[in-house]
């Protein structure tokens, strides 16, 4: 595949930061000390998948095909990294495959990914415009038996009044390590991204979503779920750049912990100083279930401006007592009865985001975890 020069140039600065960087590592949480002994950043063989794609509405096409077009040469990769590390390098430098979604203007589009990745390292890219006054819907589904990395990048730029929803559902193997970076520029006023990322499967996972809102009157949320059980670990963050006046962003995640699993969260809120009447907020809740699971959660704002609403909040603890009694005194088990809380625990997440049927994918892969 012989790659234009402005790609090969992106592609060679991102090995050579790899190359010069110490062994991959994680930022330590507060209390907590997560691990990547044994990972090695390498990549052994072709990306391969086997996918179903359904799509109405817009345009997708094989991203080594498009590489002329001209939003795909203005943007890719051009979205900024908050806190790039040498996982953010490795993905840029080794990805093989890709799609570009281009949603016209004017368009209301679905997109839906049906995957089962099939090499033992699979490193990818999807690109995605969206043009003024469209929307897209996308639901990205994918798991593997035997994937050792799983490496990816999604990144959307929207023009004026677009809107993009982008839902992942990540169920890769218990011995994986997935690493992913979510990029949205938002370049048009009052367009808007929403991130919802679900995490189940994988040893490790190491992702950020990082939200540029430049245009004026801008919406970003970064929403996310996970779930871990045995040695798992997360090292999650979410970043909203607020740019341009009167933007807003909202980043929630909630996460359930079972056995000696680990789960570190950061969130940044970022105001420039001519981004005037901006509101952000940011919030993490952890439910704890096992006395060997931990976790930490690390806010952040740096507000260069006073007309501006900001907040943030933690929880990290334990079943209520009081809601364990109420359902054991009506003759539910104990096991049934956290399974019950930790069902419901989720919930919210998809009712603020007002997308239900995001809730009826994910339900059965909580049920089949906390069996």
């Amino acid at each position: 595949m012989t790659l234009p020069q402005w790609l090969t140039e992106k592609k060679e600065q991102a090995q050579k930061r790899l190359d010069s960087a110490p062994s991959p590592s994680l930022k330590y949480g507060l209390t907590i000390r997560l691990s990547t002994k044994g990972l090695v950043l390498k990549k052994q063989d072709d990306s391969e998948q086997v996918v179903t794609l359904e799509h109405e509405n817009c345009d997708v096409h094989n991203l080594f095909d498009v590489l002329d077009m001209p939003e795909v040469k203005e943007h890719l990769l051009s979205a900024t990294v908050a806190d790039r590390t040498v996982f953010d390098d490795f993905t840029e430098a080794h990805f093989d495959i890709g799609l570009v979604v281009i949603v016209p203007e004017n368009t209301k589009a679905t997109l839906d990914l049906t995957r089962t990745l099939t090499s033992n390292t699979f490193v990818e890219h999807l690109f995605v415009y969206a043009k003024k006054n469209s929307t897209l819907t996308i639901v990205d589904k994918y798991h593997s038996e035997k994937t050792a990395i799983r490496a990816g990048i999604v990144e959307v730029v929207c023009e004026d009044n677009a809107t993009v929803r982008y839902a992942s559902v990540q169920a890769l193997s218990n011995n994986a390590t997935e690493l992913a970076s979510y990029r949205a520029k938002l370049v048009g006023n009052n367009s808007t991204v929403q991130w919802f990322t679900t995490t189940i499967g994988s040893a490790l996972t190491h992702a950020n979503a990082d939200s540029h809102l430049i245009g004026d009157g801008t919406d970003a949320k970064s929403y996310g779920v996970f779930l871990g059980d045995e040695n798992q670990q997360f090292d999650l963050s979410a970043s909203s750049f607020h740019k341009g006046s009167h933007s807003t962003s909202d980043m929630y995640t909630r996460g359930v912990l079972f056995g000696k699993s680990k789960a570190v969260y950061r969130g940044n809120i970022d105001i420039a100083a001519q981004a005037f009447g901006c509101n952000g907020y940011q919030k993490e809740e952890v439910l704890l279930l096992s006395e060997h699971a931990v976790a930490d959660a690390i806010p952040n704002l740096e507000i260069r401006n006073n007309d501006v609403k900001c907040s943030h909040g933690a929880t990290i603890g334990r079943i209520d007592e009081e809601h364990m009694f109420y359902l054991k005194s009506r003759g539910i088990s104990e096991e049934e009865a956290t399974k019950m809380i930790v069902e419901g625990f989720f919930e919210p997440l998809t009712t603020r985001i007002d997308w239900p049927e995001l809730y009826d994918m994910i339900k059965p892969l909580v049920q089949e975890k906390i069996q």
